[in-house]
């Protein structure tokens, strides 16, 4: 029989390795012959002490480990079997692939903050447009803005007959105290007409306009006063004194010009006042002038009689708020038509309705002088959640001819909000020699049947963000 015996020392434990060939082992009696010098002289795999766990010393040994179980079953040592256990360590290759892989994520993450900024802009505006809506409404019952008898033109003679025809109407003193400035009076029924692009009609346009009035004594400092909301407030805050109080940010009037401006209100001595006292009047808290609203005002149709007149008390009445209104009146010249950058906030066109809320807004080839595309394009601009306006000559026969419109016939309007404007690139196409852009509105029901010539206009005004429509009484 072949034997072979292996000394180990591992941590000063002598550990005896027994190694028989099978073959020996397999004759029978191979081992009773052998001396037991030979099989004794160092401990075997299964009696050696240190893989028995026992914590005495074998002769000739320096020290003692305790041993596993799967070592005193004779396998391999403890030590070396640990060795081979040992977890094994993250290729550099790996490391590469999870960095890969938390990149895109990470990426990912970042291209949803801009949208998720952006949605929270839009729905604070909603959110806000509506709060303006309903302060609006109470600042229409308190100041009696429905009594026929405050509506002024804006040369300013009294507007009582903006009710003649039972018409809706606009009462937008902001805009007309805005631009008073810069026309003359004799130009001033300009501002009369909503959408102001009808000074130079094309095709039957004449006749499709609501008229604009604005109230007694609405001065520009008046009318800012009362139009712009209030609630978006500035205050002042020193960066060069931390220890500073934040103070509210005062507007003033001057009340030569009714001009506007802004001034810290002076709590200390060595404050300077805003203006001279002879030229100031009481200090107002200042805001941001962000949103301003409008007025767009429907007669109850059921109290005319049928001479078409009637003392109207029951209004429709429609709150347009704006989100940084442009108020420039800027009317368009077909002899020198404008930019694409430079289109006019109110512009006005023609609508066919397809049905379930989609309709398609449109212009003719060579619409108010255009040879460029992107006029076209930057005239029938809308955006998504932006509002715009139908407006028809609704049939009726009580109603006589007024203000241009052919009798039988009153003007209408309703607001609708945009739900989605056809993504096809560029947005605009044209078809037949008409430029057009399909939307999907959301709105009351709109009857192209019941007007005059089955024809429909749309008003579109920059910066609508929202719309609150009330029934009032004006008696109440």
């Amino acid at each position: 029989m072949k034997l072979e015996v292996r000394r180990q020392k591992y941590a000063g434990c002598v550990l005896a390795r027994t190694k028989v060939s099978r073959r020996a082992c397999s004759t029978p009696g191979a081992t009773a012959g052998l001396p037991s010098s030979a099989w004794w002289a160092m401990p075997t795999l299964q009696e050696s002490p240190c893989l028995r766990g026992e914590r005495t010393k074998p002769a000739g040994a320096t020290g003692c480990l305790p041993a596993s179980a799967e070592a005193q079953k004779g396998t391999v040592p403890f030590l070396l079997r640990k060795n081979r256990d040992r977890p094994r360590g993250v290729s550099l290759l790996e490391v590469l692939i999870a960095m890969f892989v938390i990149t895109i994520g990470m990426l990912g993450v970042a291209a949803l903050i801009p949208t998720g900024h952006f949605a929270v802009v839009e729905s604070t505006k909603a959110d806000r447009a509506a709060a303006c809506g309903r302060a609006a409404v109470s600042e229409v019952k308190i100041r009696r803005m429905l009594d026929s008898n405050s509506w002024r033109w804006p040369d300013p003679t009294p507007a009582l007959n903006v009710l003649q025809g039972g018409d809706a109407f606009v009462i937008d003193p902001l805009f007309v105290a805005s631009n008073q400035a810069i026309l003359l009076p004799a130009n001033w029924y300009r501002l009369t007409a909503f959408p102001y692009d009808q000074d130079y009609p094309p095709l039957n346009w004449g006749v499709y306009y609501l008229h604009r009035v604005t109230g007694v004594g609405m001065s520009r400092a008046v009318a800012h006063r009362i139009f712009n909301w209030s609630d978006a407030l500035i205050f002042d805050v020193d960066r060069n004194d931390p220890e500073a109080r934040t103070r509210a940010s005062l507007s003033w009037f001057d009340s030569d010009s009714g001009n506007t401006g802004a001034a810290s209100y002076p709590v200390r001595p060595t404050d300077p006042p805003p203006l001279p006292p002879d030229t100031a009047v009481p200090l107002l808290q200042a805001h941001r002038d962000d949103y301003s609203w409008m007025l767009t005002v429907s007669p109850a149709p059921t109290e005319m009689n049928t001479a078409g007149m009637a003392d109207f008390r029951k209004f429709q009445v429609s709150v347009v708020v704006f989100f940084k209104r442009d108020l420039s009146y800027a009317p368009i010249n077909p002899g020198s038509p404008p930019s694409a950058e430079e289109m006019p906030p109110e512009r006005l066109t023609n609508v066919t309705l397809t049905g379930g809320g989609d309709v398609a807004i449109h212009v003719p080839d060579g619409h108010m002088g255009f040879n460029d595309f992107s006029q076209y394009e930057a005239y029938l601009n809308v955006r998504p959640n932006q509002w715009i306006m139908l407006m028809g000559l609704k049939l009726d026969g009580r109603v006589p001819a007024h203000f241009g419109a052919p009798p039988g016939c009153r003007r209408v309007a309703q607001w609708y909000r945009v739900v989605m404007v056809d993504d096809v690139e560029p947005g605009v196409i044209n078809s037949n020699n008409v430029y057009q852009r399909r939307l999907t509105l959301a709105g009351p029901d709109w009857d192209p049947t019941s007007m005059l010539n089955n024809m429909t206009c749309a008003v579109l005004v920059d910066g609508v963000i929202g719309v609150y429509t009330k029934s009032v009484d004006s008696t109440q």
